[in-house]
């Protein structure tokens, strides 16, 4: 595919996966989103591997707003990472509708 197009990885079955390259703030990385049943995990990564592990998900309030609640499940908690985190479980959870884990 071309640079920016996520694509199928060969293997989709029991978790379908895609994968691409995407240059992010300048940097060039990896993109991996893979979905299962319950939930979607996205990786983006300039090493090829996974830093830090978010979890991300839409909780409802009385008034009817919601609000995404993000936790650090491995690595460093930093601001950047919790507002990436949020913003990409806000464009994923309005398609999908399931939480998020963001590394």
């Amino acid at each position: 595919g071309n640079e920016g197009d996520l694509v199928p990885c060969s293997m989709s079955f029991p978790v379908k996966t895609s994968k691409g390259k995407e240059d992010v703030g300048g940097v060039p990385c990896e993109i991996f989103v893979s979905s299962y049943a319950d939930r979607v995990l996205i990786i983006v990564s300039k090493t090829g591997k996974p830093g830090t592990l978010i979890h991300a998900s839409r909780d409802r309030g009385g008034s009817g707003k919601s609000t995404i609640s993000c936790r650090v499940l491995l690595g460093k908690r930093d601001d950047f990472s919790l507002v990436v985190a949020r913003k990409v479980a806000e464009l994923v959870g309005q398609t999908t509708g399931k939480p998020v884990l963001v590394g």
